[in-house]
């Protein structure tokens, strides 16, 4: 997708939240303009249905129906039904909008509007969750002034979010896509949101996601927005997002971060939650000072429930506190792996080693794997490439380990079967999270 070919994203595009609100409530309007069946839905969520099919039963070939932005409320034009509608990023509670005491300027202007045959749509926009109803009645009440004596209905205010119009939006998109006759208007509006404002996508929860799409690949997008979304819930500002990825806080010296991946094991769909004791030297002081008897699991208890297990060792390799690849002791060297499972090893190899001592680096891994880390895809080809043809003049080591819980995506699926539901499924990760901490430090006292 290049994103510079969509009608609302251009090269000189001002990244300035007022302008991209700005822009956002342009993209709209121009989809609502040009894509009648996206303006009959919204229409109909804010006229009512059957309102809006009686108006159109009764249309004159003549009238014509206008969308415009930016407009003085003294230039509206007359009408007999006034509609007004507050667009927020989280939908307002209208209850309080008959009490509020309004605000207004001298020459109120409107975001935009719609209106056709005597209905006016008056709406209010705001990227964010500000209360705008204020404001908003401010506009109509000014309106109602610049009209004098004549009658207008004023309709109960209408509250829209933007994860509604988004949801609206894509709904027609994909419409129009099955019936071969994509809008460009409304895909690019949704591919403009979904750059600049993801969160406010629909999030659906599991049980209507299916976990592959037709031609097998993981359905990861809509998977990873419903993760992301309850970990949020469930963790707040704990939450990290670091690079691209997101993490759950676990409160223990060895590791410093829980993540979450879809992953299909021979045809089986699971969310595995991922764990990594001894990813840096300081997390595996804690860790090589007691048993690892635990290495040895395939299987974690949790709540009554038994999921597999996986345990991956490996050493892996930092410069400058920067990842550059890692030996997997798995495959042949899975015959050594116990060579580094010991406080001992971890004396031996964790830490930095400079330059001038690599050879001897190199003869300890050729005693502890009789030299077999020399024949694997990341072991001398890599450790050549990576370090000894470079520049670089020291590494770090770390003796790691990868521990993956793979929670059975059917389970989830029947926790999760309602958006604003996600406590159950958070409270499965928060036990997962605790299970791993006993599994290496023991159970707590409760």
């Amino acid at each position: 997708m290049n994103t510079h070919l969509n009608l609302f994203r251009h090269y000189s595009a001002s990244e300035d939240q007022q302008v991209l609100e700005n822009n956002l409530t342009r993209a709209l309007a121009l989809c609502l303009q040009h894509d009648t069946l996206f303006l009959y839905t919204l229409l109909g969520a804010i006229v009512g249905e059957e309102k809006l099919r009686s108006d159109l039963h009764l249309t004159d070939a003549d009238e014509r129906l206008i969308i415009d932005v930016q407009q003085s409320v003294n230039d509206l034009g007359t009408c007999n039904a006034l509609y007004p509608v507050a667009l927020t990023e989280a939908k307002l509670d209208g209850a309080s909008y008959d009490t509020i005491v309004s605000w207004r300027n001298d020459s109120p202007i409107t975001d935009f509007v719609i209106r056709y045959k005597d209905v006016l749509v008056l709406v209010e926009v705001k990227r964010t969750n500000e209360n705008c109803l204020a404001q908003l009645k401010g506009q109509v009440e000014a309106y109602q002034e610049s009209q004098g004596d004549d009658p207008i209905t004023i309709m109960p205010v209408t509250t829209l979010s933007w994860a509604q119009i988004v949801r609206l939006a894509t709904n027609t998109r994909n419409l129009h896509q099955l019936t071969g006759h994509a809008s460009p208007y409304t895909t690019d509006l949704v591919q403009f949101i979904q750059y600049h404002y993801p969160h406010w996508d629909e999030v659906l929860p599991f049980r209507s996601i299916p976990f592959t799409q037709r031609n097998g690949a993981i359905n990861e997008a809509a998977l990873y927005k419903r993760l992301h979304y309850i970990q949020q819930q469930a963790f707040g500002e704990k939450l990290m997002w670091l690079n691209g990825r997101v993490a759950m806080p676990i409160t223990v010296k060895w590791a410093s971060e829980v993540i979450t991946y879809p992953e299909l094991s021979g045809d089986k769909p699971y969310i595995s939650v991922n764990v990594w004791p001894g990813n840096t030297k300081g997390q595996g002081w804690s860790l090589y000072n007691r048993p690892l008897d635990w290495t040895t699991q395939q299987t974690l208890e949790v709540n009554g429930h038994s999921y597999p297990l996986w345990i991956r060792q490996y050493i892996k390799f930092s410069h400058f506190n920067r990842y550059i690849f890692e030996l997997s002791l798995e495959g042949e060297l899975a015959l050594y792996a116990r060579n580094f499972q010991s406080e001992q090893a971890f004396h031996k190899y964790a830490g930095k080693w400079k330059r001038p001592r690599w050879t001897e680096f190199e003869q300890l891994l050729d005693e502890d794997t009789n030299g077999e880390w020399r024949l694997q895809k990341s072991g001398w080809q890599a450790w050549e490439d990576s370090f000894v043809h470079t520049a670089r003049n020291y590494t770090d080591v770390a003796l790691g380990f990868q521990l993956s819980v793979m929670l059975p995506y059917e389970a989830l699926q029947q926790q999760d079967s309602n958006t604003e539901n996600w406590q159950p499924v958070a409270h499965t990760l928060q036990a997962v999270i605790q299970a791993l901490q006993e599994l290496i430090d023991g159970p707590t006292n409760a």
